[in-house]
């Protein structure tokens, strides 16, 4: 409530974003959101309750939120007429659309190598709502030459920049892209 209050009417503010990968089991013994959740149910109905919280405040700006993959297996597949043999839940499709409506556009953080492969007709087959890419690309670190490799990486930005921009919902009628951002770090 505070943040939100303190920043709502700054002009560099596009969004609120809640929480950045809660999907994953991540914490202790398995729990999510680095150990505050025991279950994935739970996780989502925190992000739920936040992105209402930010919503009943400031009703200029999109809330988001940033899971790292649409469709992790055995932890949450993409849905239950694509994947229904999976024993995982919920699916993500059950988060979009069931858990977290409060949320308007949904980010992800993904690491499929030199394509983002099917992710965009994922998402279109799930939810008609904006998505945007966080998190993207290949480790700097070539294991094979024992240091960075600046020309592997850019060779994997430049192929995932353009595939995303082939499915920018700006630029084609059935583009469900909102946007891509790139972060990266090497420890």
């Amino acid at each position: 409530t505070n943040v939100v209050n303190a920043y709502k009417n700054h002009p560099a503010v596009l969004s609120f974003s809640v929480g950045n990968e809660w999907d994953l089991p991540n914490g202790p013994s398995g729990t999510f959101y680095y150990g505050a959740f025991t279950n994935l149910t739970a996780s989502a109905n925190f992000i739920q309750q936040a992105a209402g919280i930010i919503k009943s405040l400031d009703t200029n700006h999109v809330v988001t939120t940033f899971m790292a993959d649409p469709h992790i297996p055995n932890v949450h597949p993409l849905s239950s007429s694509q994947f229904p043999f999976e024993l995982a839940s919920p699916y993500t499709s059950d988060i979009v659309n069931t858990l977290c409506t409060n949320v308007d556009v949904w980010c992800f953080n993904v690491y499929r190598g030199n394509s983002f492969q099917d992710l965009f007709i994922q998402w279109r087959s799930i939810s008609t709502k904006p998505m945007m890419i966080g998190e993207f690309g290949a480790d700097a670190y070539n294991h094979a030459i024992s240091g960075e490799d600046q020309a592997m990486q850019s060779y994997f930005d430049k192929r995932l920049f353009d595939e995303a921009l082939y499915d920018f919902s700006s630029s084609r009628s059935n583009g469900c892209c909102a946007g891509v951002f790139k972060f990266e770090w090497q420890d």
